[in-house]
């Protein structure tokens, strides 16, 4: 199976925006590290450095970093093509002699056509500039300011300060208390990600001229200050440069070798109520039944321009508690609406990891890919350990502990048309049904009983649904959360073990989350060691400030102490 090499490939040739001998000026992605070993290849000298062998065929070629440029942030940064460049870099980096025009996104009263301030900064911890109002400790900074457009209460700035970095400019526009929108760390205004770009860069070049690039403003920079409403799609050429934005972002998985994961998340990404995920060489479109036809069509045109070979559709009722038929041909078409049907079954791999997806069936796809971090930490703290699996869907989850070598698993789910997909990833990566047992029924009901009888476990995942009904019980996770975790304590191991807490519930915050799992150990007499936060998947990417919307907390629970 081959790839989509475009949307995935390490670099985009379109954003080298000036290569000579001695110099190489990009425009850096968002989302992007410099340079990180933590980054698995995807940071941007690995990937600058691997598209410049593979597509411009220079062999081991030498790039260095001298400027610093934020993460989050996006837009011009130049490198050094070769040793005897670093000298004059360097120095221009150093003494500040290189000239920085940065596009910030602000929200509020519209700011003075033009302005200069001289403000006050401070340095704060891991080398973050704060303002600041005190002197002791603080530093000027002027900073110049061009307001190039506004809508409504959104307003585009062209940005200048003697300090220069993106730090600075973050800063003096607080300090200013105009906050870059998406900066929650300087309490600027919700939005998607942090909208600051390096739009010209002014430098020095080796040979003593002087090198003057521009990056465009991003696509989705473009799109937030159009003031869109919660409804609407963008126009097809900047919905196109929007997913190409995100799955630029989405090169180190596809690097890894994981065949499914989100390519775009809405929620995240600027466009609520539409997902795109990969699976394989198709494509499945969600979208939120509040977009008209014509939304729609834009949707699945920009999908189908991405050349994978079929586009499949899912539309999401606008209540997740309202009940349709999944398998209804304008909810949830069998047949790719865009480009060609792929097979009933595609099996992906997820680290060493197969599983069973099936694109075209209903609103579901088989397989939860907000959790695949989730089940990389499990898989990584299972071997010899005996495992419950709760709400257990497909069984995601017991194939990653018992692939990692989990001496036994019980999974327990009410439909037994999901768990018969749980068989079958359980078959496809050959592991036993004797030590891995299914059981098709209520957790409402199997769980206090299988606590009567004693039942004990190392690891238990708990991942309910939002709501659920059964022709026993019905299920509210905000009201029945407590409930349901104390028995997960009350069956978890008397050594101590783990208890995995997920929901995906957006009104349950993660504060209600940590609670409901304390109020459960207070009651059935056991006390958490530690509870910490797992990370959002990278490809679920949330807004700054904001809470992912598949919450995940690992509480490690203590041995039970004996009078």
């Amino acid at each position: 199976m081959t790839f989509p090499s475009s949307p995935f490939s390490p670099f985009d040739d379109a954003r080298i925006l000036h290569h000579d001998d001695d110099v190489i000026v990009v425009d850096k992605p968002a989302g992007v590290s410099l340079q990180s070993p933590e980054a698995e290849g995807g940071d941007l000298v690995a990937r600058l450095r691997e598209h410049l062998r593979d597509v411009r065929g220079l062999d081991d070629p030498y790039l260095a970093v001298h400027e610093y440029i934020d993460r989050d942030v996006s837009g011009a940064i130049a490198l050094s093509r070769r040793p005897l460049a670093n000298p004059a870099l360097a120095a221009a980096a150093k003494n500040r002699s290189n000239r920085c025009v940065w596009s910030a996104l602000i929200e509020g009263d519209p700011p003075k056509p033009r302005g200069t301030a001289r403000v006050s900064l401070a340095r704060g911890k891991n080398g973050s500039i704060l303002p600041s109002s005190a002197r002791n400790g603080s530093f000027s900074q002027t900073i110049q300011w061009t307001l190039l457009r506004s809508n409504a209460a959104r307003h585009l700035l062209a940005v200048t300060t003697d300090g220069g970095s993106a730090r600075h400019v973050r800063a003096a526009l607080s300090a200013l208390r105009m906050p870059v929108a998406g900066d929650a760390a300087l309490r600027g205004p919700v939005a998607p990600r942090l909208m600051l770009h390096a739009s010209r860069i002014e430098l020095k070049h080796p040979d003593g001229s002087t090198l003057c690039v521009e990056a465009a403003l991003p696509a989705s920079l473009d799109w937030w200050l159009s003031c869109p409403g919660p409804d609407t799609m963008p126009p097809f050429d900047r919905l196109r440069a929007m997913l190409l934005e995100s799955a630029a972002s989405r090169y180190p998985l596809a690097r890894r070798g994981v065949e499914a994961f989100r390519l775009f998340h809405g929620e995240g990404e600027g466009i609520p109520g539409f997902d795109l995920d990969r699976i394989q060489d198709y494509l499945v479109v969600w979208l939120g039944e509040q977009f008209d036809d014509e939304a729609r069509r834009r949707a699945l045109d920009a999908a189908d321009s991405l050349g994978f070979k079929g586009v499949y559709l899912k539309v999401r009722p606008r209540h997740a508690s309202r009940i349709v038929d999944s398998r209804r041909p304008d909810i949830a078409p069998a047949a790719a609406v865009r480009g060609a049907d792929g097979p009933a079954e595609l099996i992906v791999d997820e680290g060493g990891c197969r599983f069973v997806m099936r694109p075209g069936d209903g609103l579901s796809t088989g397989l939860f890919l907000d959790q695949r971090e989730n089940r990389r930490w499990i898989a990584e703290r299972c071997q010899g350990r005996s495992i419950l699996n709760l709400f257990a869907y497909t069984c995601s989850f017991t194939v990653a502990a018992a692939r990692a070598g989990a001496v036994s698993s019980v999974s327990v789910d009410a439909s037994a048309r999901v768990l018969e997909l749980g068989r079958r990833n359980l078959e496809v990566n050959g592991i036993s049904l004797d030590r891995h047992v299914l059981v098709n029924d209520d957790v409402s009901t199997w769980l206090p009983a299988a606590r009567r009888s004693g039942r004990r476990f190392d690891v238990v995942v708990l991942d309910p649904p939002s709501f659920s009904t059964t022709h026993r019980s019905r299920f509210v996770v905000a009201e029945d959360l407590p409930g349901i975790a104390e028995h997960c304590m009350g069956v978890l191991s008397e050594s101590g073990g783990v208890i995995l807490a997920c929901t995906n519930n957006r009104s349950l915050r993660m504060a209600r989350l940590r609670g409901a799992m304390q109020e459960a150990a207070a009651r059935a007499g056991r006390t958490i060691e530690r509870a910490h936060e797992l990370p959002a998947a990278p490809d679920f990417p949330v807004m700054p400030g904001a809470e992912p919307h598949m919450k995940a907390l690992a509480v490690h629970v203590a041995p039970v102490r004996r009078a």
